[in-house]
């Protein structure tokens, strides 16, 4: 068993019985394996599928395995006298071992063993950042099977019916994720906790560099921990977790594959993983690949609208008693189309070739004196990104390196500090662009020092992060005379902070989050110049731009029971000095609209609720809700791309190895828009789903069928650049097929 795993919580209650005179056949072990601390479904204990349950001698040699089946449950029949060791592995989960003794009974009286295992913390050793959904502000996570479910193209398109999430694009690959109104570099993603370092952030047709369909767990996370990730802790962070350096050692392979179908782009896709011992060393394959043409929509295929990507990557670690030294290396590539847009001067749209090679090394130490844990992450990334006019006209070209150093040590109960973290960050980034678009080649030079405590107080929780950051801009001239302003080097130092409270009211919790949040100027922000092809505007950088910093407040209620649970936040953040590309009315001499990056003061305000009743098994009722309002503060003007009033319904029925559900997803009209932006009708679509789960040949296979916008309605998402083009998919069938070995 690993020596970082978490120590599992374990429960058994053998039932011996009585021996028989004569046994008539060999005893049988049977039991449940169950997730040690389900906080999701109040106090229902969550069964654990898919988790191979081995029975092991004295020698070490396994007698015999079992993949639990989808009510958690495990049987391995005839097994002789004897002591053994009960040995229950799943990746995600702390290994755990149980000592058992069988001795000569009937049948009828098997021994019966519950098995509690511990979810394994992810992206920073020891402070479980997934804990955001017991602190004072709900955070997403999708695992399992849900995650199967609502699988997408894209990490945004996943996460699209999550309360507060809303989703952008100029396209299908190009969606890309709002969290309360706030996108682009606002939003930090992560991979495994390490940053991703593509560009999306920096326009609307730039694809995220990942494939969820690799994932085992996708986490959103707000609060003061998202200070250990980056300055910003308004927007807050999104980690996709796949394991890629294995997390633990293990004594058996273990795999899954997750393939899907979809009619809207007669699209299809996969992914394959698997980890095997090597002597001492777990190695870990991935594999990804996925085809999709024209998206269907009500008034037609949606030219352009295609995407090819594929991906894979290899990772091993090796365990010391209490350390882990791992490395991992991935491949990713996406090409895709931006549609076109006849009135800007691209009828045929643009063809995007993307390329991203990361190699990230970690290394972790436990119990080092005081300190529970010191973790120390190294990752470089190489993106390519090109913009190609039909057939083979090279209009703009992206290229960063990038490389990070990421120290983050861990500490337990010290004084009055319940636990918490303290760390470093040292980055160095290198932008190149070519092509039509005049911005300098930029070096950017980060260095950061933060923490994060908790404090326990009774029944209030206390928690604090503070971040110092400090980053210098370098175009690599001076240049007063620039058509755009005076280009120079900028250097931009800042504090940032969050404070956190929360009262533990027995079935339910209130709580407070007031944040301080830094944002340096991006490159683009900065520096841009030139037409961006695919993006169809004409961009003008501000190199006299101020840092953006915001303030906020978050409240929070919540009521947690058996069979039912309601979360409620609101939030108010006033901005000084909001970045944001705004249309200037004005056309270049390319004939393209002219963004001006402006820093505005400004204020978003708004709420998210959710709510579920039953669950389990049975019958349920889940809804959620956000809206956000975003205006400048001196004009109240509204903010460009503000979502509208968004609200999801669903109910459906859930009974160990199957289950079925409908769901309608709405939008109210959004009339506050921005200069130059047009209004958007509100919508409704209905959605079906419909799965199973069954224990087969030693795997677990889980095969679900999803119908989307059954009644093929017309909608447009109003924060679609292109929604004036087209509007949504049509009516579809999703089918989704995933086997755990």
């Amino acid at each position: 068993m690993a020596a970082i795993a978490l120590p599992a919580v374990l429960g058994f209650a053998p039932n011996l019985g009585a021996a028989a005179q004569e046994p008539t056949v060999l005893p049988q072990l049977s039991g449940v394996v169950l997730e040690a601390d389900d906080r999701t479904r109040g106090a229902v204990a969550r069964p654990v599928a898919g988790a191979a349950v081995s029975v092991v001698d004295g020698s070490g040699n396994v007698f015999a395995g079992r993949i639990t089946d989808e009510r958690g449950r495990y049987v391995i029949p005839g097994v002789p006298d004897g002591s053994y060791t009960i040995r229950v592995e799943l990746i995600g989960y702390s290994p755990t071992e149980i000592p058992v003794r069988v001795a000569a009974r009937s049948a009828r009286l098997a021994s019966e063993f519950v098995v509690r295992l511990t979810p394994q913390p992810i992206g920073i050793a020891g402070i479980v950042v997934t804990d955001q959904t017991e602190e004072h502000k709900p955070a997403s996570l999708l695992a399992g099977d849900e995650l199967a479910a609502r699988l997408g193209e894209t990490v945004a398109a996943t996460l699209a019916s999550e309360p507060g999430m809303a989703v952008s694009s100029m396209g299908p690959a190009t969606e890309q994720p709002l969290i309360r109104g706030l996108g682009g570099d606002r939003v930090l993603v992560l991979e495994d906790g390490v940053r991703v370092s593509d560009v999306s952030g920096s326009s609307s047709d730039h694809a995220v560099a990942l494939d969820p369909a690799a994932a085992r767990r996708i986490e959103v996370l707000r609060g003061p921990s998202t200070l250990l990730f980056g300055p910003n802790a308004l927007g807050g962070v999104i980690n996709v977790v796949s394991d890629a350096i294995p997390t633990a050692s293990v004594s058996r392979p273990f795999g899954s594959t997750t393939l899907q179908a979809r009619s809207a782009s007669d699209g299809w896709g996969g992914a394959g993983q698997m980890v095997f011992p090597v002597g001492d060393f777990p190695i870990r394959l991935e594999v990804t690949a996925s085809t999709a043409g024209n998206v269907d929509t009500p008034l037609g295929p949606l030219a352009n609208s295609q995407t090819e990507t594929y991906g894979f990557s290899v990772g091993s670690a090796w365990f010391g008693e209490s350390s882990l030294f791992g490395t991992a290396q991935r491949v990713y590539r996406n090409n895709y189309g931006v549609p076109g847009d006849p009135v800007r001067g691209h009828p045929n749209g643009v063809l995007i070739e993307m390329k991203r090679d990361a190699t990230k090394t970690r290394a972790l130490w436990n119990e080092l004196g005081f300190l529970e844990s010191l973790q120390l992450d190294a990752a470089y990334t190489w993106y390519r990104h090109w913009e190609i006019e039909p057939p083979d006209i090279l209009g703009t070209f992206f290229q960063t390196r990038a490389a990070g150093l990421d120290a983050l040590a861990r500490h337990g109960e010290v004084g009055p500090l319940t636990k918490g973290a303290m760390g470093f960050r040292l980055g160095w980034e290198d932008f190149g662009f070519a092509g039509s678009m005049k911005t300098p080649n930029t070096g950017v030079v980060t260095a950061a020092a933060f923490a994060y405590e908790v404090v326990t107080l009774g029944r209030i929780d206390l928690e604090g992060g503070v971040r110092f950051d400090l980053a210098r801009t370098d175009p690599g001239l001076d240049d007063p005379l620039s058509p755009i302003g005076h280009v120079r080097p900028r250097f931009f130092t800042v504090a940032s902070g969050s404070l956190g409270a929360v009262l533990d009211l027995g079935g339910g919790k209130l709580g407070a989050t007031v944040a301080r949040a830094f944002r340096a100027p991006a490159v683009g922000e900065l520096y841009s110049e030139g037409p961006h092809l695919a993006a169809y505007i004409y961009e003008v950088g501000n190199p006299e731009l101020a840092p953006e910093l915001g303030a906020g407040l978050d409240v929070y209620a919540g009521i947690e029971g058996r069979a039912a649970h309601l979360d409620i936040a609101a939030f108010v953040t006033r901005f000084e000095n909001y970045i944001y590309s705004s249309n200037s009315g004005r056309v270049s001499p390319v004939q393209l609209p002219v963004y001006q990056f402006v820093g505005e003061d400004a204020e978003l305000r708004g709420f998210e609720m959710s709510m579920e009743v039953g669950g389990a098994e049975g019958g349920y009722l889940r809804a959620n809700a956000s809206y956000v309002r975003g205006e400048i503060v001196g004009t109240r003007e509204p903010l460009p791309l503000m979502p509208p009033l968004q609200a999801r319904l669903g109910v459906g029925y859930e009974e160990n190895g199957w289950f079925l559900g409908a769901n309608a997803e709405m939008a109210a009209r959004q009339e506050r828009v921005a200069r130059f932006e047009t209004p958007t009708d509100g919508y409704r679509t209905v959605n079906l789903d419909l799965g199973a789960r069954i224990s087969l040949g030693g795997a677990l296979h889980v095969v679900s069928a999803h119908v989307l916008n059954l009644e093929d309605r017309v909608y447009r998402n109003h924060l679609s650049r292109i929604k004036h083009l087209s509007p949504g998919p049509g009516r579809a069938l999703r089918v989704v097929y995933r086997v755990v070995f």
